[in-house]
């Protein structure tokens, strides 16, 4: 089982399906799956923890060994396409949440590039580009147009999902992933991202509740036809199922 990881920005998995992997990627890995990270938008101008890195090239390999580490702290295996991302092209952080996709001109090239890697791939979980970063609707996109009928987890893209609608196509489904006891790894591997991220964002991202939910939960989107012994084995759970019943409080 070749399960793809895609991944915006360095640190977006980490964020979004991060207690997910700290909870399973190695069992799963010790059973013969096989946990491909693919960071999209790897050249970069941002690192707002990280004055003394000031140059692009500065900036982007300081980001990629912060990929590195989480990857090799969990077994996964990182590749790294080092396209360049929206501040590249001199976008603000509002700037990027409303520049139009159409018009990008990285759009041809990242999707050549990730319908390459999702060749083979047994299981795709990529981001729903909850926010509208233009970066992330790239990536979606080009999921979307290469996927196939390769099955796709669709993950709400964290910080975003804090305060944006999650908006999803109305055939698709919730899974959640109950990172009870997970929580400390999550927020170690977050650390590992020290060049983006405080304690405090760290903090607010593991307040996340979607959909009610009453424990530490990330939540994942499939379509209807996503293989229900997948689901089990991934051990992704229904709202009802991470949270209690009211008569037994």
């Amino acid at each position: 089982m070749r399960v793809l990881l895609v991944s915006p920005h360095p640190d977006d998995i980490a964020l979004s399906f991060g207690g997910w992997v700290a909870a399973h990627a190695r069992g799963l890995a010790a059973k013969g799956w096989r946990f491909d990270l693919l960071t999209v938008f790897g050249t970069t101008l941002y690192a707002p923890h990280s004055p003394r890195a000031v140059t692009k090239e500065a900036i982007s390999t300081l980001r990629e060994r912060e990929d590195r580490d989480y990857a090799r702290r969990h077994g996964l295996r990182l590749t790294s396409l080092r396209q360049e991302d929206c501040s590249c092209l001199g976008m603000d952080d509002e700037e990027e949440l409303i520049a139009p996709e159409a018009t990008d001109p990285r759009r041809a090239a990242v999707r050549q590039l990730i319908a390459a890697a999702l060749a083979g791939a047994d299981l795709v979980v990529a981001p729903l580009a909850v926010g509208g970063h233009v970066d992330h609707r790239i990536v979606r996109t080009a999921v979307r147009q290469s996927l196939g009928a390769t099955p796709c987890l669709w993950y709400e893209d964290l910080p975003y999902a804090l305060e944006s609608p999650v908006e999803v196509p109305s055939d698709h489904r919730p899974w959640l992933v109950d990172i009870r006891g997970h929580e400390a790894a999550k927020r170690a591997d977050l650390a590992l991202y020290r060049s983006q991220m405080t304690a405090a964002d760290t903090s607010e991202v593991l307040s996340y509740r979607p959909d009610g939910a009453s424990v530490p939960c990330e939540r994942l989107w499939s379509s209807a036809g996503f293989p229900q012994d997948l689901a089990e084995r991934m051990a992704l759970a229904t709202l009802a199922a991470v949270t209690p019943d009211k008569e037994s409080l």
